[in-house]
């Protein structure tokens, strides 16, 4: 029946376009031509779900995109290679071993202890060159008094396997192991790391794997604000500072002050850039496009210069997701934005103290 009434959803477009004035890919590609299989456009959809709210019918396009992903097969050979590289080593992007999780251990920081929350880094962060960020969310949290381990088995979340490599039975199986461990750590809930996959799944994970998650569910900025008294500003950021909001904590989960409110807790100059919270333009980079270098090309032509504008003039501008990070940095330094990019994190580590760059 389920089945049914999307179908019945997918048909009921008029083909009026409201959504490509949505769609951060138009004029390259628009949703209508992701509703008809068009294998171009189903591979660059990032599945922000920004034209599911212009649409007048709200026809469920992104999950279209992702049956067709995940049914038909639809999916860039690029990120085919990157998730049969991941079930050998359990990591999108190879990264082997507990290295990161050792450079955890060594700032102080508990793993594979009990503790009442169980951290779930981004895939970014167990990068060599992401360990500043893993550093800063780390030191933030156990600032702010959180008692939280973690995992030495698991280095991310795994959310990109639902949204981009479309291995929904890949992730189910590394849910069920996360689960496993948060028993045998006998937490009582899981904080994740600032991804954008990660955001649209693990709070709803009954929706993609059938099971509800038995422990509490928290995104790292809600963690953060939920300990806002805690927080004490050593230092200010004299710089004029825009927040994106990223699709998978805003569009799917709603949590958009919650940043706004940290951020100007740490600099007097905070300004707020439209499109913004639920209706924000996407970075460009979810779904797999971060990852393949044909599709980020595109991409920075395309996408690029619409945040560049949105941008325009400000100092620093952050965002709660490593791949946005990743995305709204490359754009930047390609197209001369004149901005610098940090995730909410790092910057709010520098300012309570953290021994790093200034952003």
């Amino acid at each position: 029946m389920l089945d049914l009434l999307y179908k019945l959803a997918y048909n009921s477009c008029v083909g009026c376009d409201w959504c490509a004035e949505a769609c951060p890919w138009s004029p390259r590609y628009k949703p209508r031509e992701r509703l008809q299989g068009m294998v171009e456009a189903v591979e660059a959809c990032t599945m922000c779900g920004r034209c599911v709210l212009k649409c007048p019918l709200k026809v469920p396009t992104h999950k279209r995109v992702y049956e067709y992903r995940t049914k038909k097969g639809i999916v860039h050979e690029e990120l085919t290679k990157i998730r049969e590289r991941s079930e050998e080593i359990g990591q999108s992007f190879g990264i082997g071993g507990s290295e990161w999780a050792e450079f955890a251990k060594s700032k102080g920081f508990k793993v594979d202890e009990r503790a009442r929350w169980l951290f779930l880094p981004s895939a970014f962060d167990v990068l060599p060159n992401a360990r500043l960020d893993l550093l800063a969310e780390l030191w933030v949290l156990d600032k702010l008094g959180y008692d939280f381990t973690l995992s030495s088995k698991h280095p991310e979340g795994y959310g990109n396997f639902i949204f981009d490599m479309a291995d929904p039975d890949y992730f189910k199986k590394k849910a069920l192991e996360v689960i496993k461990t948060a028993e045998e750590l006998d937490v009582e809930g899981i904080i994740i790391g600032e991804c954008g996959a990660d955001y649209k799944v693990w709070p709803r994970l009954h929706m993609f794997i059938g099971i509800k998650a038995p422990f509490k569910v928290l995104t790292f900025p809600e963690a953060v604000y939920r300990r806002r008294k805690e927080i004490v500003v050593e230092r200010m950021i004299e710089k004029r500072v825009g927040y994106h909001d990223p699709c998978g904590l805003a569009r799917y989960n709603f949590v958009t002050q919650e940043p706004r409110e940290i951020i100007k807790m740490i600099t007097p100059f905070y300004e707020e850039r439209g499109p913004s919270e639920r209706i924000q333009m996407c970075c460009g980079g979810g779904a797999g496009v971060s990852f393949v270098n044909e599709l980020k090309r595109k991409a920075v032509e395309t996408i690029g210069p619409k945040k560049i504008e949105q941008f325009k003039g400000l100092d620093l501008v952050l965002t709660s997701c490593s791949k946005c990070k990743s995305m709204l940095l490359t754009y930047t330094l390609l197209l001369r934005g004149g901005f610098n990019v940090h995730r909410l994190s790092y910057a709010l580590a520098w300012s309570m103290g953290l021994d790093v760059p200034a952003p």
